[in-house]
């Protein structure tokens, strides 16, 4: 039986291509979400950086969005028996999407896209015992949302693209079911997702006030009093932080501790808490999700995401002041931008997301410190 991925080809050009591929790996979400350990949230940027490449082309902004999702920590799993094995099929998924982009057959980039999520599909099928190749079964209902994508297409030349295609994925019978089918695999491997996740949350929190009080010095750490950060919207794990832990008062370039403060958001950000700048920007605690952003007050430019987590914001800040202190007297190029890459490679196994977009924060500084500019 011949496949929608194998009616499409050059004919149809490169946007509505790539928008077949993009639209398979959006279907897929709700797999890597719920089988990696870390760092939810990762595949959806990832798509939305897909997305962009798509609609402005740029050959260099397309690679560069393959380099960060195969430095993914489950771009390397190929232990069947982890859960994250099932994260690292997704994620290659994504992979072949933005290699349409790059590939010098895109037709062909198009059929392994397909034909990788339909193999983790009818694996998926295999596991929980549903008929192989019917209708309902998922790799039934992603060829069903395939046809429905080129029957589009077919009509108006191009198919559903950007958002449009995203809310046509999410909306699709295949995503609807992959809501329920992570829980399904877990109970017939018989893995604890709950147990896994939170080995993930074990690893995370390295840094403790001793560390702190190290790099800055006793008087240069503040550890804020309870009262102080008593909103019930300020997630449990950033009070932690903030009350036992601490911030420095002043990082060169990078950070000034002033607050805690609610302050009304904009722009999709309700309230956050102000606790300093970036010699800029506010640096704030997302209210709920407690992400750290960069925002700007007058709501007159966007916010840059900075970390996943308080706890990791204040991580990446001790260990890149310490590695600072250590390259001093040192070659650049043969001696420090090494370690810098090195460092780079650590604090993003980390916090995945702090990376995860070339305008990010985080990879803005690391990028400065490669020339030399930091």
């Amino acid at each position: 039986m011949t496949t929608p991925a194998e009616l499409l080809d050059h004919r149809n050009g490169p946007g509505a291509l790539a928008a077949f591929a993009a639209g398979c790996a959006a279907r897929l979400t709700p797999v890597f979400e719920a089988f990696a350990r870390t760092g939810k949230g990762r595949y959806a940027d990832w798509l939305a950086q897909l997305w962009t490449c798509i609609g402005s082309p740029d050959p260099s902004r397309s690679r560069g969005l393959e380099q960060r999702i195969m430095a993914a920590p489950e771009a390397s799993v190929d232990d069947s028996n982890r859960p994250d094995y099932y994260a690292m099929r997704a994620l290659g998924v994504l992979f072949y999407a933005v290699q349409v982009l790059t590939a010098d057959d895109m037709a062909a980039a198009v059929l392994r896209c397909s034909r990788a999520a339909g193999s983790l599909l009818r694996d998926f099928d295999f596991v929980l015992g549903g008929p192989p190749g019917s209708a309902g079964s998922l790799a039934g209902l992603e060829l069903r949302a395939e046809r429905e994508w080129l029957d589009k297409v077919n009509t108006s030349s191009r198919g559903p693209v950007g958002s449009q295609a995203m809310d046509e994925a999410r909306t699709s019978a295949v995503y609807m079911r992959l809501q329920d089918v992570p829980g399904e695999i877990a109970r017939a491997q018989d893995w604890d997702l709950a147990a896994w996740a939170a080995l993930g949350e074990e690893q995370r929190c390295r840094v403790t006030y001793a560390d702190l009080v190290a790099v800055w010095g006793e008087g240069n750490v503040v550890r804020l009093p309870v009262d102080g950060t008593g909103d019930a919207e300020l997630p449990a794990d950033a009070r932690r932080i903030l009350t036992e832990v601490g911030l420095p008062e002043e990082v060169e370039s990078l950070f000034a501790q002033s607050g805690p403060e609610w302050v009304a958001g904009t722009g999709g950000v309700r309230k956050y808490l102000k606790i300093g700048t970036d010699y800029g920007y506010d640096i704030g605690i997302v209210a709920d999700s407690g992400e750290v952003l960069s925002l700007s007050s007058s709501g007159h430019y966007p916010s840059r995401f900075v970390n996943s987590r308080l706890e990791y914001f204040v991580e990446f800040l001790c260990r890149v002041v310490a590695a600072r202190r250590r390259f001093r007297g040192l070659d650049f190029e043969n001696e420090i931008r090494p370690q810098v890459v090195s460092l780079e490679a650590e604090l993003r196994a980390r916090d995945p997301r702090a990376f995860s977009n070339p305008d990010h924060w985080w990879s803005v500084i690391f990028e400065q410190m490669k020339v030399g500019l930091l």
